[in-house]
């Protein structure tokens, strides 16, 4: 399985799915994170993706995941979003694979 690592996105594609993983950073919210890391996942500009408030509440997401230095490491949400599998962890990972 090759791997591709670019600053704090790493991929791994198998011949039917790509696994997108990204570290949640104190630079952007969370659900922009999100909504990139779904695009990177489903090769679509994040344009061309239905909005994230169509399958979670962004801003709930933002508030739960916004100060990662307290957030609880045993925090995870995972929910469906443009024909992926979103798993957001309390640790700053976002991981994001094909249904």
């Amino acid at each position: 399985m090759p791997e591709e690592r670019a600053d704090d996105h790493s991929s791994v594609e198998t011949p039917h799915s790509v696994t997108v993983t990204v570290d949640l950073d104190d630079q952007s919210e969370p659900a922009t994170s999100i909504v990139e890391a779904v695009s990177e996942a489903t090769n679509r500009s994040v344009l061309d993706l239905v909005p994230l408030a169509e399958s979670i509440d962004p801003d709930a997401l933002n508030q739960l995941f916004a100060d990662r230095a307290t957030s609880s490491s045993d925090l995870e949400v995972t929910f469906t979003h443009a024909g992926v599998t979103v798993l957001v962890a309390g640790t700053g990972t976002v991981r994001v694979t094909p249904q």
